[in-house]
């Protein structure tokens, strides 16, 4: 006979990790390179700046949050996503795997206990101007980007500071040469 076994385990909350699937949707503009970035309100915290995406649900694989979590901010669907070709799914003992290759990942190590991966994209649609839990969503170019970061980092979630840090660092022509 076949025995199935579900096990549920609860997690202290000190234990437990958010992860996320963050997009890094851009374009070229007159030879210049653009980020769709959107201002996040949370609750007793002051607005940031921040690239789209947000918590991956119990289950649901990276690459569908990302699409859904783009979709529910900006309106856009998402057209292109790198690394999606190397989306492997693996079952093994009632278990199932996804792998893939994002562009970044990302743990923060002070705060509160999360990671995700930064996937860059393309998108087409019509752009909201405010979507679930975000506002103001546009497109900015990366060097004024990069000039608010020096500006101020604070203007920025902590996880969209680091990857305008690593863009920086690279060098926007390293970024744009990926495509």
């Amino acid at each position: 006979f076949f025995f199935e076994f579900k096990m549920q385990i609860e997690v202290p909350i000190h234990k437990q990790m958010f992860v996320n699937a963050r997009a890094l949707i851009y374009r070229i503009e007159n030879d210049t390179l653009e980020l769709l970035v959107q201002t996040r309100h949370r609750m007793g915290q002051k607005p940031v700046i921040e690239f789209p995406g947000g918590t991956v649900e119990t289950f649901e694989p990276l690459l569908e949050a990302l699409k859904r979590e783009v979709r529910e901010e900006t309106g856009l669907e998402l057209t292109d996503i790198e690394g999606q070709s190397t989306r492997i799914e693996i079952q093994s003992n009632n278990l199932t795997a996804e792998c893939v290759s994002p562009y970044v990942v990302y743990q923060t190590i002070q705060g509160f206990n999360g990671m995700g991966a930064f996937f860059r994209c393309q998108a087409e649609g019509t752009l909201f101007s405010e979507g679930d839990g975000s506002q103001n969503v546009h497109w900015e170019e990366v060097d004024e980007l990069i000039h608010k970061l020096d500006e101020d980092t604070n203007q920025f979630s902590v996880m969209s500071a680091a990857i305008l840090t690593k863009i920086k660092k690279e060098g926007t022509k390293r970024f744009v040469l990926r495509t």
